[in-house]
């Protein structure tokens, strides 16, 4: 079949085997609708945001994440086409694989036309694509959504950088680059930096290389690339809010590092024919740093023999073959890490991070883990991905220099297309997910009558709630939970101090009483208390309910409060105020609540100090759990509930306080009531941050119901001092009972 012929039997012909081969990279992919999904866990993730999308008709999320719309943290590019799906009535599962069908249907049209850039013919090209679209980095990354879009993409989106910076820099050009920026920064934040540190390589060698266009490329081309990675990077800091995180630590990269064996041999389950020809190697995840990603997705060997057969090679352009040959070696190189690893195992009792005594030898790339985007790139193993992609690229290069390929070429090219090929048990893993996903939504529309549309809930103790974005969702519920780890730390600078006050993923003997509080403060209408845990029930459906014994002595005590209606279920509590109750006033509500849990409030005796730091000294709402030096407010309101004894004289309290101060805080200013009357006020400067306060309390009264206002509370984050979100302002070491004219607590 000759391509140059033009007739229809060959268009046809061409278009038929393009079918087969796209239909193949989706099998490889488990993005088949109807039969397969790629994932669990981050289908429901992203399911979540593209059915609130489409239930607001935004693409903010406005049912999780509250109190402020939710961005996605990444992926819009593909949530915004499911939220369509879905709006449509095609089913989750569906519409989730449809999506990634699309996808990967740019992404191998984008590697058919890199090859077709570069002078290769039809059918070589549709080989090459298919090569790219199978590799391994790609669909192991399917456990992270769309993550494994973005990889698929990077020949799309370099053929763009290729087109502008070789070819024609002409408008349309400029446009299709602009295109592929956005689409890469709200795809994958990886494969955004993988675009633009490939793209600047490629502009260096040109620079370099191409001395005669030097002040065009310096005038006009780098101006035009830089605008289009400057304004995706503009649009994607203002949709999500902030464009840096927290940096991680030097550990976790150094963890997150691929060890080199990793390249050279699959670990077992992952590869058909590796499997089949016992080439391959059995590999406990504990027993390395890292996750299992680290250990399956690190594989390059197929990328690397096409790589260096096309070195071996002569190549029409030799700056392209450097370029490709540049990226390459970059993206191996960074894929180790800060720490050349070669069969380093972690040892026994050592975490997921690996310290630096653990590090033989280092790579000199830590300093990069300093500079904006590269910061947040700590799985620093999916670097290979752009490693592959150079070494990939150069074989493009080999066989775009050729009308008529060699045996060896064709042979290479189907060798590491079988290769490539999934083992069986990843396969049906696609097809579990399609119907997991289904008995997901099926569970979750049959809770549907448990609520009222609307209803703010909370869903206690928070973790990393990927089940809560597609419940919420789904129901058309509102919930202060989300999950994925960025998105719940741009969630937490905004709750409220009732939801601050729990722990992540922890119920403390304060648990109850916390739950009572945020329904008596009315920041919910139900607090849901879950036996699943909401992360793994997302990946693994269905999901045993775990924490169910933990739970029931907190609900019990809830119940007993008699200001609850609670709801069963086979794996949630649900916990609405009694509808006499919802009718008082927040700080009612309040009072109750402590009347129940503290009865008369704390015994307090003369000259015996309390010391915040044991859970039995403090009775009421807005502290934080006990530390060893005492506890914090949460927050700008406290209350405390004290019982005197009956003989008490004229008295005061002492406090050992101290105030939060430091960073851009400078002093702080709480005002205190005792029994609704307000008392002298307290301040703390960064000269005096620790005092001993006291008040002088009224007579006969045999009760006590102290009120602390802290205006200026904020979280150590907002200060400058750390990264603790929490908003603080004022901490109580011990606090004692005394008389007016003698001291109790020293310093």
């Amino acid at each position: 079949m000759n391509e140059a012929d033009g007739t229809t039997f060959y268009r046809v012909s061409f278009g038929l085997l393009a079918a087969m081969a796209l239909f193949f990279a989706l099998f490889v992919n488990g993005a088949l609708p109807g039969l397969m999904v790629p994932t669990t866990g981050q289908a429901i993730w992203m399911l979540g945001f593209a059915q609130s999308f489409a239930n607001g008709l935004s693409i903010y999320a406005t049912n999780f994440g509250l109190p402020s719309p939710a961005p996605i943290s990444f992926g819009l590019a593909a949530a915004l086409p499911t939220a369509l799906f879905l709006k449509i009535g095609i089913p989750p599962a569906d519409a989730y694989s449809l999506t990634f069908a699309i996808w990967f249907g740019v992404a191998f049209y984008g590697a058919f036309r890199f090859v077709r850039l570069l002078g290769g013919r039809s059918g070589i090209s549709l080989l090459c694509a298919l090569l790219w679209l199978t590799a391994p980095v790609i669909w192991v990354h399917a456990d992270y959504s769309m993550t494994s879009l973005g990889i698929a993409l990077l020949p799309a989106y370099f053929c763009t950088a290729l087109q502008l910076i070789y070819y024609e820099r002409n408008l349309p050009s400029f446009i299709l680059f602009i295109a592929a920026a956005l689409s890469a920064v709200f795809m994958d934040g990886y494969s955004f930096m993988m675009f633009a540190c490939a793209t600047a390589v490629l502009l260096a060698v040109a620079f370099a290389l191409r001395s005669v266009k030097r002040t065009e490329l310096l005038c006009k081309t780098f101006p035009l690339v830089a605008a289009g990675f400057a304004v995706s990077y503009f649009l994607y800091k203002n949709y999500v809010g902030k464009a840096i995180f927290e940096k991680d630590d030097l550990d976790l990269f150094r963890a997150f590092g691929a060890n080199i064996e990793f390249f050279f041999l699959p670990t077992r389950g992952i590869l058909w024919l590796a499997d089949l020809f016992d080439f391959s190697a059995i590999r406990e995840e504990n027993n390395y740093f890292g996750d299992a990603s680290v250990l399956c997705a690190s594989f390059a060997l197929v990328s690397v023999v096409a790589g260096a057969y096309a070195l071996a090679t002569k190549s029409s352009d030799a700056r392209l073959k450097a370029t490709f040959l540049l990226v390459a070696v970059f993206g191996f190189y960074m894929a180790l890490g800060p720490s050349f690893k070669l069969n380093v195992l972690k040892p026994d009792g050592v975490g997921v991070s690996m310290p630096l005594q653990y590090a033989p030898w280092r790579t000199g790339t830590e300093w990069l883990s300093y500079l904006p985007g590269f910061s947040n790139m700590r799985a620093s193993y999916r670097w290979v991905a752009l490693g592959m992609f150079g070494a990939w690229a150069l074989l493009v290069l080999h066989v775009a220099s050729r009308r008529a390929q060699s045996g060896v070429t064709i042979a290479v090219i189907l060798a590491g297309i079988a290769f490539n090929i999934p083992a069986p048990g990843v396969m049906t893993a696609n097809v579990d997910s399609e119907q997991a996903i289904d008995g997901i939504d099926r569970y979750i529309e049959n809770l549907r009558p448990i609520f009222q549309p609307g209803e703010k809930v909370a869903f206690l103790p928070f973790r990393n709630d990927f089940f809560v974005n597609y419940m919420a969702s789904k129901l058309n519920i509102s919930t202060y939970n989300v999950g994925g780890d960025k998105n719940l730390t741009i969630a937490m600078e905004n709750w409220p101090d009732t939801m601050l006050a729990f722990e992540i993923g922890k119920a403390s003997p304060d648990f109850g009483k916390k739950v009572l509080w945020l329904l008596a403060q009315k920041d919910v209408d139900v607090a849901a208390i879950p036996y699943i845990d909401l992360l793994w029930a997302a990946h693994q459906w269905p999901y045993p309910p775990q924490y169910f014994d933990e739970m029931q002595p907190y609900i019990e005590e809830i119940r007993s409060s008699g200001m609850v209606d609670i709801s069963d279920t086979e794996n949630f509590t649900f916990v609405r105020l009694k509808p006499d109750f919802r009718r008082l006033s927040s700080g009612k509500l309040s009072a109750l609540a402590a009347t129940h849990f503290c009865k008369d409030g704390v015994s307090l005796s003369l000259s015996a100090p309390l010391k915040f730091s044991d859970a039995g000294a403090v009775c009421g709402n807005g502290w934080a759990e006990p530390e060893d030096w005492g506890r914090w407010i949460i927050g700008k309101h406290a209350t405390l509930h004290y019982h005197l004894p009956a003989d008490s004289e004229r008295s005061v309290l002492e406090f050992d306080a101290q105030g939060f101060v430091g960073g851009n805080l400078t002093d702080q200013k709480i005002g205190v009531s005792i029994n609704g009357k307000k008392s002298d006020g307290w301040e703390f400067t960064i000269a005096s941050p620790r005092e001993i306060e006291r008040l002088e309390l009224p007579q006969g009264v045999d009760t006590l119901h102290l009120d602390f206002f802290i205006p200026e509370a904020k979280s150590p984050k907002d200060a400058g001092v750390s990264s603790d979100l929490r908003p603080l302002g004022l901490g109580i070491i011990a606090m004692c009972l005394t008389k007016a004219d003698e001291s109790c607590l020293q310093h």
